[in-house]
């Protein structure tokens, strides 16, 4: 398999780019770098020797220059959470782009098109367990998510504050996200919601502290001092 994986730098893409070179697979990456957390990530993947691609996806031009040799093709990359962005920048890419790279993996004659779309297709579950087989429903907005990017500069925030670092802090606004979306159908929202993402926050971070503490190879420091023979003078 050739895979082609877009939205390579964001943080389920690059996951999924490191997976797929661990089973041995030929996988390329595409992307954008508009955050530290991108940053890290492009370096990542680079030093696991996965080649990363910067352009944009509704170029027609670089859309068929990332698929010319690919036969498989795994669609992540979005625009989701940027604020104060018009609403013609998310048409440009998550439709256009889209589009674009649909059309230039048919001509190149990709056999397999793949599309990450998001939970939101599900609407408000309530806490509802949601596979392959549950039926979409989708509304305008979920009301996690007009919360989530009401106080998303509070979250950014909060986050460096308790001690993130700026790689860091994009990753774990999404986990914030994440954690809020899956508690929402039992949290009372007539109460102000920033106590309760502090909350989250502050557990994430001391939740990904103790997981680096782990990862992070213990090297003891060297001795100071020289074996002394004793005087026997």
């Amino acid at each position: 398999m050739k895979l082609l994986l877009t939205g390579g730098t964001g943080l389920i893409g690059s996951r999924l780019a490191l997976a797929a070179r661990q089973s041995g697979i030929d996988v390329a990456v595409t992307g954008q770098v508009n955050t530290p957390s991108e940053g890290a990530r492009l370096v990542t993947l680079e030093n696991q020797g996965i080649p990363v691609i910067l352009g944009p996806l509704q170029d027609a031009n670089f859309a068929e220059s990332i698929v010319r040799d690919r036969d498989t093709v795994i669609h992540l990359a979005a625009a989701q959470h940027e604020a104060g962005r018009p609403d013609s920048h998310f048409e440009m890419v998550n439709v256009t782009g889209t589009r674009t790279l649909i059309e230039a993996s048919r001509a190149a004659g990709v056999r397999r098109f793949v599309y990450g779309s998001t939970i939101g297709v599900y609407g408000a579950t309530t806490g509802a367990t949601l596979d392959e087989s549950s039926p979409p429903q989708p509304a305008n907005e979920h009301p996690c998510v007009q919360a989530f990017d009401a106080d998303l500069g509070y979250i950014f925030e909060t986050l460096r504050r308790l001690g993130a670092r700026p790689s860091e802090v994009e990753d774990l606004a999404h986990e914030v996200f994440v954690v809020l979306y899956r508690n929402w159908a039992e949290i009372d929202t007539s109460r102000p919601l920033r106590p309760y993402l502090f909350g989250i926050a502050f557990r994430l971070v001391a939740a990904h502290r103790r997981r680096h503490a782990r990862e992070t190879p213990y090297l003891p420091r060297k001795s100071k001092m020289r074996d002394r023979i004793p005087n026997e003078s």
